[in-house]
């Protein structure tokens, strides 16, 4: 069901609860008032009647009410037993009140609300009557009293004033529906634009969003948390795209070299070690292949959420030993050197194939950076719950210009080198992806005494007990 009616269904249902429930005290209340009016009446005639019953023979008590009971009133004289000692000619010959009602009487008055249809004369013009019953003493006992009123006026003034709060609440119910129809368009009238709005914008669409609503309220809001919204997936559309596009890039070096190489060895003539020779050019670029697809299944599969990572209890010592005897082998021919400083015996919860992996492509950048002869030095800290891990080389550090965009998937730090020698731009990449992956960040830098610095903290259970220098 749409909101706006919803919202008129909901001001017309309040509306007719707190109408109804007013008009049902206001009818209690002015029922009371009423019959408190009538009450008072009956009291008074009472009142008057006393003084001419008291004491007087039970053989005048007829002359007596009809005398004090001119213009139709209803007047009684009752004895104990209930039966009619007098009464006015409108009253009737039969008491307006039976026996078994008037137990509760001779101690003090009493009213009531009696039918005495067939009771009374045919000329009153109701069945319904108001009685006030009273003790009155007469000359040879006590008898009871009764005056009475119709209550046909107060309960056709009654009908009246409840016809009128009928329809008048209907028509306020109806108001109320109207008026929470009203307000419902309005208040939803900018979300409909905004939504015309978002349906007309397109993909190619990069410039325009959401109007802004300028009311300073929920709606307000919503239109800026909707721009900035379509401000994220622009973002990241973009990067997708530019993802995209870079990954055709990188992959149509290789794939161009591949296609020559084989292109060559499919040439007639070619000698045997031309052959071996344009099969290993071929194998070194499909090897390049694989470890570019791998750098971009990471990228593409690797999200700061965690669900890349499958954590388990691993000895960071050993970890960190095969990543440096693998960097070792690549650093022996330019005789660059690798330190460890790592603490013995300590366990980490992590996922140590991608901490493998980062650690391998921060040592594969300081080996490729160093110049012959240098030091590259793995540094390992730990508290209860975070695990630091840092890469310094004496290289010639990194560029300042490049520092802000160190992490960006294919960003290097030299534009000009080639991607045979300087790789496709995605190690960093896959670093912050993993550190973030396992809730924690990395930074690149410059030494204060040269050289560049990655500091990567991830956050994890771990325990250590000594320290140790390979």
């Amino acid at each position: 069901m749409p909101i706006r009616i919803r919202l008129t269904l909901a001001f017309a249902l309040a509306a007719a609860a707190v109408i109804g429930a007013g008009s049902l005290i206001y009818l209690r209340v002015l029922t009371a008032q009423l019959h408190t009016t009538i009450d008072a009446e009956l009291t008074a005639r009472a009142l008057s009647l006393r003084p001419a019953l008291e004491s007087a023979p039970i053989d005048t008590l007829t002359a007596t009410v009809a005398r004090q009971s001119e213009g139709g009133q209803l007047t009684q004289v009752l004895g104990p037993d209930g039966s009619l000692l007098a009464s006015s000619s409108a009253a009737g010959a039969r008491p307006l009140l039976r026996a078994a009602e008037l137990a509760p009487v001779p101690g003090r008055p009493r009213t009531f609300d009696a039918h005495v249809s067939g009771r009374v004369a045919h000329d009153v013009d109701s069945t319904q009557v108001r009685v006030l019953a009273g003790p009155v003493p007469l000359a040879d006992g006590r008898g009871v009293l009764l005056v009475a009123t119709s209550l046909r006026p107060t309960n056709d003034a009654l009908d009246r004033i409840t016809d009128v709060t009928a329809w008048a609440g209907s028509f306020a119910v109806l108001l109320a529906g109207l008026a929470g129809w009203l307000l419902a368009t309005a208040a939803l009238r900018p979300v409909e634009r905004m939504r015309r709005q978002a349906a007309a914008l397109s993909a190619d669409d990069s410039t325009s969003g959401i109007a802004e609503v300028r009311t300073h309220d929920e709606i307000a809001a919503l239109s800026r948390t909707m721009n900035d919204l379509l401000g994220r997936l622009r973002g990241a559309l973009e990067r997708e795209r530019s993802f995209v596009a870079d990954a055709g890039h990188e992959l149509r070096t290789p794939l161009a070299i591949l296609r020559t190489e084989l292109e060559l060895a499919h040439r007639p003539g070619r000698s045997a070690d031309e052959l071996r020779a344009a099969v290993g050019h071929a194998a070194e670029e499909a090897d390049r292949l694989g470890r570019l697809a791998n750098d971009l299944l990471v990228l593409a599969t690797g999200n700061p959420s965690g669900t890349m990572v499958q954590r388990q209890p691993t000895e960071v010592a050993e970890l960190v030993e095969r990543s440096v005897e693998t960097a070792r082998r690549a650093a022996s021919p330019t005789g660059v050197s690798l330190v460890v400083d790592v603490p013995v015996d300590l366990v980490a919860d992590i996922d140590a194939q991608r901490v493998g992996r980062l650690l391998s492509n921060l040592l594969d950048n300081s080996v490729r950076h160093t110049p012959r002869g240098g030091t590259v030095t793995v540094t390992v800290v730990a508290d209860a719950d975070r695990l630091g891990l840092s890469v310094r080389d004496s290289g010639p550090g990194f560029p300042p210009e490049f520092l802000p965009s160190a992490f960006e998937r294919f960003s290097r730090a030299d534009a000009a080198r080639t991607r045979r020698s300087g790789g496709a731009g995605l190690g960093l990449a896959i670093v912050r992806t993993i550190a973030e992956a396992h809730g924690g960040s990395a930074v690149a830098a410059n030494g204060a005494e040269g050289g560049a610095v990655v500091t990567v903290e991830l956050a994890a259970a771990v325990l250590t007990t000594a320290r140790g220098v390979a």
